[in-house]
């Protein structure tokens, strides 16, 4: 079967001349390494959310293989002690950090989340030369190159499918899913292999002759699936929730024109990855330490009333924190920006929808799946947990959905998917510059309380600004990139 690409409809009535158009997709591209290395440049260490917990763990797998059954408090190395003193308050810098030489074993704790994601930070940990002092930082190393490395691969992937490959990944690039590939989270992770996952079942379910299908046998594309989807599933327990949603959101894109024998075989490949999550999930379940010090023994259908009105307020701040809320909570970005990149978002599915009509089935299910299933995951944990779900969890779903859409249908919205990117881009300058701020002076209302002597040291300090500075004139260069094409196809005979 054979796709529609960047060179049909509007682009053919508008075409970017070839080598322009690489350029510019080669810059996008660029952007988001540069804001995946600015974050983690700018961020010191054990400042992800919920970093010392996630190091522990691939610590603590590191010796007995997989995680505890339930979560609990166990004897680390103390630098995984030492992470939070900036956590949830931006007035402090990175100077609060006790030294490295200092830390002394201490309990710290331990996750029962899926084990691959955290194999591989062990082993990053355990690179690291010299004493149990640098571990963090060898777990960080490993955790950005496992993420730049699939993040890379699904670049080359896409770019067989469309010429738009370096926009796509740029838009849904949040400065939230930056900040998440550069620290030790597995909810980055989660993000990287669910596009994966989505990409292949896709391209696959749909038959599409590109990448990795082209040259393959039938069993072969089931064994490509069949890996991203146990590296989806078993990447957190959320996960078999996120890849339902994306498989039903693939048939409701368009049609299979496979044979029967060749869907149940990718349907076989997809349900390995989702028993895998199930069996994990039975052994070792999602139970944490209650933090309500006064849960409702018996809720009644009025208490889940009261706690889905609290939770509904709650929404605004979960779709900012989609876009970015960094740190501990501790960064957020402006309500404006993420607003704006809201209805940029609404305003490409809108041109989307009225030039390619895209299937209601799908915008329903990628609205239901942003806004009503993570209300539902909440409200059934409420009791014993008010307020733990953050807006980062639902990017697992909602950043390869938003791929998927685009492949799919952005073929004849180029120009503004390239306009929605650059504003992207700026955004994530922006939060490059503000987690920079953050930990080098500390901030109040987006404003540095000093501007000297950086927290951080001044290489690192200096090294972000670059970062900062670059991904400013690589957005211009590609703004120009884009006039430039268009003012040459004017002017052609």
């Amino acid at each position: 079967m054979s796709i529609q690409t960047d060179d049909s409809s509007e682009s053919s009535r508008f075409p970017l001349t070839s080598r322009v158009k690489l350029w510019g997709e080669l810059l996008a591209a660029l952007t988001v390494l540069l804001a995946i290395v600015g974050m983690a440049v700018t961020s010191p260490p054990l400042v992800g959310p919920d970093e010392p917990a996630h190091q522990a763990t691939a610590y603590y797998t590191s010796v007995n293989i997989l995680p505890p059954e339930r979560e609990a408090d166990y004897y680390t190395p103390g630098i995984f002690k030492q992470g939070a003193c900036t956590a949830f308050d931006s007035t402090k810098d990175a100077s609060c950090a006790l030294p490295r030489e200092d830390s002394w074993p201490a309990k710290v704790r331990v996750l029962n989340y899926p084990p691959p994601y955290y194999w591989v930070v062990a082993l990053g940990q355990k690179a690291m030369p010299g004493t149990d002092d640098w571990l963090d930082i060898g777990g960080r190393l490993a955790s950005l190159l496992l993420n730049v490395g699939a993040l890379g691969l699904l670049a080359l992937l896409a770019r067989r499918v469309t010429t738009s490959w370096g926009t796509y990944l740029l838009l849904i690039s949040t400065p939230m899913a930056a900040f998440l590939w550069a620290v030790v989270n597995p909810n980055g992770w989660e993000v990287t292999s669910g596009l994966l996952f989505a990409f292949l079942f896709a391209t696959a379910w749909w038959n599409w002759d590109v990448g990795l299908n082209r040259g393959l046998s039938g069993w072969a594309r089931v064994l490509l699936v069949t890996a991203a989807s146990l590296a989806f599933a078993l990447s957190r327990h959320d996960a078999a929730v996120w890849m339902c949603l994306l498989v039903l959101t693939v048939f409701l894109m368009g049609p299979s024109p496979l044979q029967r024998s060749a869907k149940v075989r990718l349907l076989g490949a997809f349900l390995i990855g989702l028993i895998a999550a199930v069996l994990w999930q039975l052994t070792h379940p999602a139970i944490h330490e209650p933090n309500n010090d006064d849960p409702i023994k018996d809720p009644t259908g009025l208490n889940y009333l009261h706690w889905l009105g609290q939770i509904d307020e709650m929404l605004p701040e979960r779709l900012r924190q989609m876009v970015g809320v960094l740190g501990w909570l501790d960064t957020p970005v402006p309500y404006t920006l993420a607003i704006l990149l809201m209805l940029g978002w609404a305003l490409l599915i809108g041109i989307m929808y009225a030039r390619r009509h895209i299937p209601l089935g799908v915008l329903a299910t990628g609205f239901a799946a942003t806004i009503f299933v993570p209300t539902a995951l909440e409200l059934l944990r409420w009791n014993d947990w008010p307020f733990w779900y953050q807006g980062r969890i639902t990017l697992s779903f909602t950043l390869p959905f938003l791929f998927l859409l685009l492949l799919r249908f952005a073929d004849s919205s180029s120009r503004a998917a390239i306009a929605l990117s650059l504003i992207t881009s700026l955004a994530l300058a922006f939060m490059v510059w503000q987690n920079l701020m953050r930990y080098a002076f500390g901030t109040k209302d987006y404003i540095p309380l000093r501007w000297t002597d950086p927290a951080t040291g001044g290489f690192w300090f200096w090294i972000g600004t670059l970062v900062v500075v670059a991904i400013v004139l690589v957005t211009i260069a590609r703004a120009w990139l884009l006039v430039l094409g268009y003012r040459r196809r004017s002017i052609a005979p």
